[in-house]
């Protein structure tokens, strides 16, 4: 996916008080990379007492819970972003999520993109992985 650098820019002279805005980019980026797969972005932030999605995408019949998480630094951040007990509270959430909004569906999945940023090249790498 190629970012536009106004976008890099913008977000690579944040302060730390913008850290807020810092996930919020990089969620509009998880949806545009998302779309650019094919997936069709259903909902933002749906929040529960156990926790919180950050995406609710779909593509055909199946249906993803997406948690998105950015990283700042000279490496690509990994899996370990997202602890055992996030996973829990995630699928949790998922189940609350399928359960109110009636999604019958069997292909439901847990998944995560991960964002990062290295400020010196001024790039930004994104990968796209399923939880469960």
């Amino acid at each position: 996916m190629v970012i536009p650098r106004p976008l890099i820019g913008r977000f690579l002279f944040m302060t730390n008080k913008e850290n807020k805005n810092i996930g919020i980019w990089g969620e509009d980026l998880a949806c545009r990379f998302l779309e650019e797969k094919g997936f069709v972005v259903i909902g933002r932030n749906y929040h529960t007492p156990v926790g919180e999605l950050d995406l609710i995408v779909r593509r055909g019949d199946e249906w993803y819970g997406v948690e998105v998480k950015t990283r700042v630094g000279d490496y690509f951040d990994n899996d370990m972003a997202i602890t055992p007990e996030k996973k829990r509270r995630l699928f949790k959430t998922l189940k609350r999520y399928c359960f109110e909004y009636r999604i019958n569906s069997e292909q439901v999945f847990l998944a995560g993109v991960i964002i990062g940023v290295n400020k010196a090249d001024k790039k930004v790498k994104l990968r796209w992985f399923l939880i469960y």
